[in-house]
C-alpha cells in the first residue's frame, strides 16, 4: 500500500513540476553564479588546447566537444596522438575564438552547445557573453587576472574542478588536485631553505632572436618564482613579455638559464620539442639555440647549467611538470631528487586516456 502511495504521490509531483531537477550552481572566475539544469553533456570552448583539461576529466575528452575555436593553436603532437584513439576529434565543428574580435556567435549557436567555456576573463569577452546567453547558451570563466589565488597551484585546480563540476566530472577533479598538491608542496619546503635564490634568464620560445622575458604577472615568471629563481629582466618589461637589451642580460650574469619552446618553432629555428620527439632531436634543437647571439657568453651556457622545456607545460593544467622541472635546475642540491619524469609516467598511468610520450624537457649536454 506504501508503494502505490509513494507512486501517486511522485506522479502528482511530477504532473505539478516540483520534482527537484538535477542543477547545479557554478561560481566562475570572474564571481558570476551561473546555474545548469543538469551537467552540461556538449561544450563550446574558445580555445582548442582547452582538450587538455578535458584529458584529466574524462575518457574521451572529444565526446563533450560540440564546436570549438582555434584550432590551429592545438599542439598538433597531442592531436595526432588523440587522432589515433578518438578520430572523431577531426569532425568537430570549429567557430568562436580565442579572442573576442573576430569571435562567430552565429556558428557556436548554430551547433547548440549546453554551456560555453571561454579560458580567461577580459573585459572585451562580456558583449560576446551576453549575446551566447540571449540566445541560451551559458558561459563561464575559468581564469581571470583578478581570480584571488594562495597557493601557486590554485590556478590549475579552480579551473579544472569548475570546468569538471560543469560537465558532472567534480571527482576526478579533485582527485588530480589531490595528486599535484603535496609535489607543488614539496617543491615549496625544498627551496624555502636555499641560501639565495639564483638569477635566472628565461629565454621564452627562444629563437636565434634573443631574449623574450616574462614580466609582472605572466604566469612562466611566477612559476619560476616559486621554484626558487630570480628572474632576469622582468622589471624591464611593461607587457606580458617582451625583448630587453642584450646589455642587461650580460650584466646580470644570469645563472641558470630556462628555454621554452615547441613545434611552433621549427620553421623560425627554435627550440623544437614536445610530444613524438625524441631526445636527440631535442638535444639537437637546443645546442643549436645555445650557440647563438649572447647565449654562448653567459655563465649559465658555459658552466652547462642551459635547459629547454615545452612552452605548453607552463600555460596547461600539467604545469606541475614545469614546477617540478624549474626546481631541480634551480636548486640541484636541494631539489635534485625531484624527479618530473616521475610524476609524468603516474599522470600517463592514472589520469590521460592519450599518454603524453615524447622530450617535454631536456638539459644541455655539456658545456662548450
Amino acid at each position: 500500500m506504501r508503494g502505490i502511495t509513494f507512486i501517486m504521490a511522485f506522479a502528482f509531483m511530477l504532473s505539478c513540476g516540483t520534482i527537484a531537477r538535477a542543477e547545479i550552481t557554478l561560481t566562475d572566475a570572474t564571481g558570476r553564479e551561473v546555474v545548469l539544469d543538469q551537467p552540461a553533456r556538449q561544450i563550446g570552448i574558445n580555445e582548442a588546447d582547452l582538450i587538455l583539461s578535458l584529458m584529466l576529466l574524462s575518457d574521451d575528452p572529444v565526446a563533450p566537444i560540440a564546436v570549438w575555436g582555434s584550432a590551429q593553436r592545438l599542439d598538433p603532437g597531442i592531436k595526432a596522438a588523440l587522432q589515433a584513439k578518438f578520430p572523431q576529434i577531426d569532425r568537430i565543428p570549429e567557430a568562436g575564438s580565442a579572442t573576442p574580435s573576430d569571435f562567430s556567435v552565429e556558428g557556436v549557436v548554430a551547433q547548440a552547445p549546453d554551456l560555453y567555456v571561454i579560458r580567461i576573463f577580459d573585459p572585451m569577452w562580456e558583449p560576446v557573453r551576453k549575446r551566447l546567453e540571449a540566445a541560451g547558451i551559458p558561459v563561464i570563466y575559468l581564469d581571470s587576472p583578478d581570480l584571488p589565488v594562495t597557493a601557486p597551484e590554485d590556478r590549475v585546480t579552480f579551473s579544472l574542478k569548475l570546468l569538471g563540476d560543469a560537465i558532472g566530472q567534480g571527482q576526478r577533479a579533485q582527485e588530480y588536485e589531490e595528486f599535484i598538491a603535496p609535489r607543488y608542496a614539496r617543491v615549496a619546503r625544498l627551496v624555502a631553505d636555499a641560501p639565495a635564490r639564483p638569477p635566472v634568464l628565461v629565454d621564452g620560445h627562444a629563437t636565434p632572436d634573443c631574449c623574450w622575458v616574462p614580466g609582472a604577472g605572466n604566469r612562466l615568471g611566477d612559476l619560476v618564482d616559486f621554484a626558487g629563481g630570480q628572474i632576469v629582466g622582468s622589471e624591464l618589461v611593461s607587457d606580458y613579455a617582451g625583448k630587453i637589451a642584450a646589455e642587461h642580460i650580460l650584466a646580470a650574469d644570469p645563472q641558470v638559464l630556462i628555454a621554452t619552446g615547441g613545434p611552433h618553432l621549427a620553421a623560425s629555428h627554435g627550440l623544437v620539442l614536445g610530444v613524438g620527439r625524441d631526445d636527440a632531436s631535442a638535444q639537437a634543437s637546443l645546442d643549436s639555440v645555445l650557440a647563438t647571439g649572447i647565449r654562448p657568453e653567459l655563465s649559465a651556457v658555459r658552466e652547462g647549467r642551459a635547459h629547454g622545456i615545452l612552452h605548453l607545460l607552463t600555460i596547461s593544467p600539467f604545469e606541475v611538470l614545469a614546477v617540478e622541472a624549474f626546481a631541480r635546475w634551480i636548486h640541484p642540491e636541494a631539489a635534485g631528487d625531484i624527479d618530473p619524469a616521475e610524476t609524468l609516467a603516474e599522470m600517463n598511468r592514472r589520469f590521460l586516456p592519450v599518454p603524453l610520450e615524447g622530450t617535454f624537457w631536456i638539459d644541455q649536454q655539456a658545456a662548450p
